[in-house]
């Protein structure tokens, strides 16, 4: 699975980190809204529960009660507001006409000491001598109020207990009524925190976008160094520092590989040239002892065998030569148009006779008339390659099949396919790094360095070649060339 990229963990992060304050506030804003409400509930409780006790008595007039309670919070609030009335004893006595039947007025006790706020004495009018005494309505010392917040049936409630010493009010309110404007805000707020989210996302990848932006034009100037672009440096203005720093860096690594890579380079050249001298003059020495020494003489053999040898270091050298121009860049194509279908059947014909030693059948499917604009020297390098590859790497008595044709009117397919030991999924593109060779079983002589100048040869030629196993089991390497001219009808 590939893992996300940059941009996208920062969104991610973002919306939830965001998201989750935005969560984390609101209900933390709710709560407080919540409990500032129930407080204010309280108070308004209290306004009336106080004064109702504090003038209670047994002979209490409950219709100015009644009236008081509307009075007090208006009719509107008035009618989600209810209470009872019980003895001290515990028998209710009275309950509203609104009191909800599924509660039990009884099940709530007051609190046990005397609440600091009691109701003032009512300021009255100077009374004359004689009624002194007469019809004064004594304030009775009220309790400290309890609250409870009770869910009974469908709906919850807000209970306040008042009592004095003869009996205990419960004044209370329905909090459903009470709790829609919590609700329409709570609702408001997460409508909004999606929006809010989707504007932070927007926000964190326009953000990440101008944040990486310089990171993706240095990936774009890091992409197009090349082998033979070496000396290519990387801007380091203008760079956030972080960034410079890195440039910095990297344009010392570019240095010193560019450094190290002309020494190769020259180096392979050298040694290329300077071996190639003292190997022609081997090479004319064993001959001129394989002439003298006669076909029967013991050490003619000895001198075949050292010609051979010699003739591998050259083939090995030859290879190297051509490396170091691919990598110096300076690989020339002396292209002319090229009739690949004759070169084949040429080329075939030369691979026939080191198949007929091996008992290995060649087939061959070329579609004549195909031409392509191709230097034809090179082009024998990578004939000579991969069908001695498919020769050598192969089984006795095995099938090599080589097949030419359009695959697209402007592409050239060149297949060469073999019958030996199929080469694994995860080494096929390995075989064409240098020096790299498949381990087989009886592993047969080789330099590990055809099949990585095949490649450069065919991307010189604006080609392609793969290295496939079909499901017949043949290895198969697929060569794409440019395509000119017209098939031949």
């Amino acid at each position: 699975m590939q893992p996300l990229s940059l941009r996208l963990r920062l969104v991610f992060v973002t919306v939830a980190v965001s998201g989750a304050v935005l969560l984390t506030f609101g209900g933390v804003a709710w709560w407080s809204l919540y409990q500032s409400r129930v407080r204010a509930l309280d108070a308004e409780l209290a306004t009336l529960g106080l004064r109702m006790a504090s003038r209670s008595g047994p002979n209490v007039d409950f219709s100015r009660q009644e009236s008081l309670l509307a009075d007090t919070f208006g009719q509107q609030k008035a009618a989600n507001r209810f209470f009872a009335f019980v003895y001290a004893g515990g028998d209710t006595f009275f309950k509203s006409n609104r009191w909800p039947e599924t509660l039990n007025p009884e099940a709530y006790e007051g609190g046990q000491d005397y609440s600091k706020e009691q109701p003032p004495e009512p300021i009255r009018k100077q009374e004359r001598p004689n009624e002194a005494g007469r019809g004064r309505e004594r304030l009775r010392l009220v309790f400290e109020p309890r609250y409870y917040t009770v869910d009974s049936g469908d709906h919850r409630y807000r209970l306040g207990v008042f009592a004095n010493d003869n009996m205990r009010i419960v004044l209370g309110a329905d909090l459903d009524e009470f709790a829609k404007d919590i609700n329409q805000v709570s609702r408001a707020f997460l409508v909004a925190v999606p929006g809010a989210l989707l504007l932070l996302a927007a926000g964190a990848w326009y953000l990440s976008h101008r944040t990486l932006r310089p990171i993706e034009a240095l990936s774009q100037d890091m992409e197009s160094v090349s082998a033979q672009g070496l000396d290519q440096r990387l801007r380091v203005e203008p760079l956030v520092p972080e960034l410079s720093r890195i440039v910095r860096a990297y344009n010392g690594m570019l240095e010193r590989l560019e450094r190290s890579f002309h020494q190769a380079v020259r180096f392979s050249a050298n040694a290329s040239h300077e071996l190639k001298t003292p190997l022609t003059i081997i090479q004319g020495t064993l001959e001129r002892a394989l002439e003298t020494s006669g076909a029967e003489s013991p050490d003619s053999h000895t001198y075949a065998e050292l010609l051979d040898q010699v003739a591998r270091l050259r083939s090995v050298l030859e290879s190297l030569l051509l490396l170091s121009r691919v990598d110096a860049g300076k690989l020339a194509l002396s292209r002319e148009t090229v009739s690949l279908s004759h070169l084949c059947e040429v080329w075939l014909e030369d691979a026939g006779l080191l198949a007929e030693d091996r008992g290995i059948e060649i087939v061959s499917e070329v579609e004549p008339g195909i031409e392509i604009q191709a230097d034809p020297s090179l082009l024998q390098v990578v004939a000579h390659n991969l069908l001695t590859n498919a020769l050598i790497y192969n089984r006795e008595g095995g099938r090599v099949e080589c097949r030419l044709s359009r695959s697209s009117p402007d592409t050239v397919l060149w297949e060469i396919a073999n019958t030996g030991e199929p080469v694994p999924p995860e080494l096929r593109d390995r075989v064409f790094d240098r020096f790299y060779r498949v381990p087989r079983q009886g592993q047969a002589e080789g330099s590990g360095l055809g099949l990585s100048l095949v490649r450069e040869i065919v991307k010189a030629h604006e080609g392609d070649i793969r290295l496939t196993v079909g499901e017949d089991g043949l290895n198969r390497f697929e060569v794409r060339l440019p395509a000119t001219g017209k098939e031949s009808e």
